[in-house]
C-alpha cells in the first residue's frame, strides 16, 4: 500500500514543520512526507519531504478561502482538499495528517493494524480518561472544541472516505471559523458526526497516541531503556499543542492544569522538542510575514475585513474572486463605520455600492491628479485647447476647493465662481452660488461631484446652455505625466 503523511502550516511555523518531518523520516521512513503551505513558499526549502504550494491543492477560489478565514482557521480549512489531492491526484492508498508542534517517537503499527482491518477513517479522542478537577480544559471546553483532536487523521482509500471528504470538505470551505456560540470549530467540530455516518470508523485510543496536555492527567509517564511509555503503552507521538518555545512555563496557552515544573518525566520531552525546534530556525521562521495577511497594495487585511467579508453576500459579489485585490472595499467600509453611517451595524451594505464608487472615483482623480507634473500648466492647457478660459466651479467640496486652490493665480483661465447646492458662501473672494440662484455666463462649469456627474448635468442643463464638463474628463486627459 502507497502511505503518504502531510502536515499543514504557515512559514511562521516551519521550524515545526521541519522537526515534525525529521521524526518522521527516522520513525517511519517508507511513507512518503508532504508539507501543505497555507502561505506562500517563498524562502522555504525541504529536506527530505515535498513542499505543496496552495497552487498545488485542489482548493476551490484560493483567494476568496483564504481573505475569509484567520491563519489558523486557513491552515485547518484546506485540511480535507490535501487529502483529496494526495488521494486522488498524486495516488496514495492510505493518507495521514498529524499538525506540526507534533513529534513522532515510534513506529504507528496500531495505525497500520487498524487500517488492515478495514477501516476507512481513524480518529484520536482528546481524552480516554476523566478529569477530577474543574481545572482548563475542562469537559465542556472539550465539548466545546470537539470530541476528537483533529491534529491526527488517517484515512485509506476507499468510497465511504471519498463521501466523506466530499461532505468536509463542502463545510470547510466557508464554514471554518471559531464560533463556539453557534457549535463550530474550525475543522474539528464538524468530525463529532462522523462515526454517526460511516460504518468504517476507527477510534484510536491506544494511549500512546495523541498524547498532549488535554489527557496528561490521567496518562502517567513512564520511561524504561531510554523510551517513554504512558499508561504502560510506548509514546508513539506526543502533541505539544499551544506551546510557547521560549517560555515552557505554562506548558500550553490553552491550559492551566499544569506548570512545567508539575509534569515529572514529560518534563524532559518539552525541553527536548523546544530545543530542537530553535534548532530548526524558530527565531527566523516566526518573523516571516503571512503572504495572505494583506491587501496587494500592502495594507493589512484585519481579522474584522474577514468577518465582514464572509458575513456579507453582497460584499462578496463586489469582491469578485480576488478580494485581496479590492482594498477599495473595505477602506470605504472604514469610512463609513468611522462617520457612523450606519448607527445600527456599521456597515450599511445597500449604500456600500454607491459609496464605494464615489471613493473609486475619488481616488482615480487624485490618483492622476498627483502625478501631473504642473498640474496649473496642465489643467490650464486643457481648457485653453476647448476655449474655455471663464470657468464656473460645481461642487465646491474636497476636489472643488482644489481645482480653485489649483487655478486661482492661473494668467489663462478666469475662475468666476463656484456653485454648491448646500452652501452659499464665498471663499477668498470667490462667489459661491446656491444652485437655485441666477448664474452668470461662463464658458464652461466644471462638476467636481464627478460619481453623480450625468444627474447633476442634466439638472444644469435646464438653467443654462453653456458645456458642463466632468472634472474627472479633465483631469484624465491631461497627458504629461
Amino acid at each position: 500500500m502507497k502511505t503518504a503523511v502531510f502536515t499543514i502550516g504557515s512559514r511562521n511555523y516551519f521550524a515545526h514543520v521541519k522537526t515534525l518531518m525529521a521524526s518522521l523520516a527516522e520513525t517511519n521512513p517508507e511513507w512518503d512526507r508532504f508539507a501543505a503551505i497555507a502561505d506562500s513558499i517563498q524562502f522555504l526549502e525541504a529536506d527530505g519531504f515535498t513542499l505543496l504550494a496552495p497552487e498545488d491543492i485542489d482548493l476551490p477560489h484560493l483567494h476568496q478561502m483564504a481573505f475569509r478565514y484567520s491563519i489558523m482557521e486557513f491552515n485547518t480549512a484546506i485540511k480535507p482538499f490535501v487529502f483529496k489531492t494526495l488521494l486522488t491526484k498524486l495516488g496514495y492508498d492510505r493518507v495521514i495528517y498529524l499538525d506540526p508542534d507534533i513529534y513522532v517517537y515510534d513506529r504507528m503499527n496500531e495505525l497500520e493494524e487498524a487500517f488492515e482491518k478495514g477501516n476507512s477513517i481513524i480518529l484520536t479522542p482528546h481524552m480516554t480518561g476523566i478529569n477530577s478537577d474543574d481545572k482548563k480544559p475542562t469537559d465542556v471546553d472539550i465539548l466545546l472544541s470537539g470530541t476528537y483532536n483533529l491534529g491526527f487523521l488517517g484515512l485509506a482509500k476507499s468510497e465511504e472516505t471519498f463521501e466523506f471528504l466530499k461532505w468536509w470538505s463542502k463545510k470547510l470551505e466557508k464554514l471554518c471559523f471559531i464560533a463556539h456560540a453557534s457549535g463550530i470549530f474550525v475543522d474539528q467540530k464538524w468530525v463529532d458526526l462522523v462515526p454517526g455516518f460511516f460504518d468504517n470508523v476507527y477510534i484510536l485510543r491506544h494511549e500512546g497516541y495523541n498524547t498532549a496536555y488535554w489527557n496528561l492527567a490521567h496518562r502517567k509517564p513512564e520511561k524504561r531503556e531510554g523510551k517513554f511509555y504512558y499508561n504502560g503503552k510506548p509514546l508513539i507521538f506526543f502533541h505539544f499543542s499551544g506551546i510557547n518555545i521560549t517560555n515552557l512555563y505554562n506548558v500550553s496557552k490553552h491550559q492551566d492544569r499544569f506548570t512545567i515544573d508539575d509534569l515529572g518525566l514529560t518534563r524532559e520531552l518539552y525541553e527536548s522538542y523546544a530545543s530542537t525546534v530553535l534548532h530548526n530556525g524558530h527565531a527566523m521562521y516566526k518573523m516571516m510575514p503571512y503572504a495572505f495577511g494583506t491587501f496587494d497594495n500592502g495594507d493589512i487585511v484585519s481579522d474584522h475585513y474577514r468577518v465582514i467579508y464572509r458575513e456579507h453576500s453582497r460584499i462578496q459579489q463586489m469582491c469578485g474572486e480576488n478580494p485581496f485585490e479590492k482594498f477599495e472595499i473595505f477602506a470605504t467600509i472604514d469610512y463609513i463605520e468611522k462617520n457612523a453611517l450606519s448607527a445600527q451595524c456599521g456597515v450599511n451594505v445597500d449604500g456600500l455600492q454607491k459609496r464605494l464608487m464615489k471613493f473609486k472615483n475619488y481616488f482615480n482623480i487624485m490618483n492622476k491628479w498627483i502625478k501631473l507634473s504642473d498640474a496649473s500648466a496642465s489643467i490650464e492647457n486643457y481648457l485653453t485647447e476647448h476655449n474655455y478660459t471663464k470657468i464656473a466651479i460645481y461642487g465646491m467640496g474636497e476636489l472643488g476647493e482644489r481645482l480653485y486652490e489649483t487655478l486661482k493665480d492661473s494668467k489663462q483661465i478666469t475662475l468666476m465662481y463656484g456653485i454648491d447646492k448646500t452652501k452659499k458662501v464665498s471663499v477668498d473672494n470667490f462667489t459661491v452660488y446656491n444652485l437655485n440662484d441666477k448664474l452668470p455666463e461662463v464658458d464652461a462649469i466644471i462638476v467636481s461631484a464627478t460619481f453623480d456627474f450625468n444627474a447633476i448635468k442634466k439638472s444644469l442643463s435646464e438653467k443654462v446652455n453653456y458645456p458642463i464638463i466632468s472634472l474627472e474628463e479633465v483631469i484624465m486627459r491631461c497627458g504629461d505625466i
